[in-house]
């Protein structure tokens, strides 16, 4: 099993980015993401949505991985959970496809700054944490397993900085002119 961990911080509140989230897909960043489709959404009795959403996404296999892998999509599953009151986003992926050979498993959690109180004094900005964590685990027992995991590691890596600009993009489109400090 191999672990990834990574923290990033948006120049934008926590309500900016909760709505970006929504609004990732399309985006010229991630052609890869082919369809979204929500399956089901709800509130609980503590006023936290929940959501599950199917993603379908191209799946480019390097050339050692094709007689293991053929088909050109994969299909992953994405649970998220809203808590408007504590300003915490959760948001957990993982593939539906190929989990016979490696299970990706991505968690993320999105809320505000501690810092922002400072902040806010100051330039009237706040900012949003999201800590990411991943594992990539394939249950295949001989040598293979090694070159599955590290392969998935590294695209996942890549996929990230992807994603992390696309939201930025869609921030900007969209809530840049409100958050600048005045001058």
């Amino acid at each position: 099993m191999k672990v990834f961990s990574h923290v990033h911080k948006y120049e934008f509140s926590w309500e900016m980015v909760s709505q970006a989230l929504w609004l990732k897909y399309p985006n010229p960043l991630a052609t890869h993401v082919l369809a979204s489709d929500i399956l089901s959404r709800t509130i609980d009795s503590d006023g936290i949505l929940h959501t599950v959403r199917l993603l379908l996404k191209t799946s480019s296999v390097p050339s050692w991985g094709k007689s293991l892998i053929n088909a050109p999509e994969a299909l992953i599953v994405e649970r998220s959970s809203i808590d408007p009151v504590n300003r915490i986003m959760t948001v957990q992926t993982g593939n539906i496809s190929y989990a016979g050979l490696i299970r990706v498993v991505e968690d993320q959690t999105y809320q505000c700054d501690p810092d922002n109180l400072h902040w806010y004094a100051v330039f009237s900005f706040f900012r949003t944490i999201v800590k990411t964590n991943a594992t990539f685990t394939s249950k295949i027992r001989w040598g293979l397993r090694q070159t599955l995991e590290s392969f998935s590691y590294s695209r996942f890596k890549e996929n990230l900085l992807k994603s992390t600009q696309g939201i930025q993009l869609i921030l900007e489109k969209f809530f840049a002119p409100r958050t600048q400090p005045s001058t």
